[in-house]
């Protein structure tokens, strides 16, 4: 996917993540960096896989619905404790 598939409240809001197969710095060495695993939408509903480097690498899965002009996105992650299991939230999602 492009940078540029991405609709505008996004790709200002992720505008440092590395869109798929683009490197970033992964490790702790220097500033870290992010990079999307992939990213998916239905309709509305965008939801991304992130990688973000450093001492310890974090994964995280993140939701957003479009508005209907496309100028703003809500964020829709669920979290429980802080944390989300990615692949019930993907189904979830794909499905509305």
């Amino acid at each position: 996917m492009l940078r540029s598939a991405l609709p505008d409240p996004l790709m200002k809001k992720f505008s440092g993540v590395a869109m798929p197969g683009e490197r970033f710095n992964a490790g702790d060495v220097g500033e870290p960096g992010a990079g999307f695993l992939f990213v998916w939408n239905r309709q509305s509903r965008w939801i991304m896989a992130i990688e973000r480097g450093g001492i310890v690498t974090r994964f995280s899965v993140q939701v957003f619905r479009l508005s209907h002009d496309g100028k703003s996105a809500v964020d829709l992650t669920p979290t429980q404790g802080g944390w989300i299991d990615p692949c019930p939230l993907a189904l979830k999602y794909a499905r509305q």
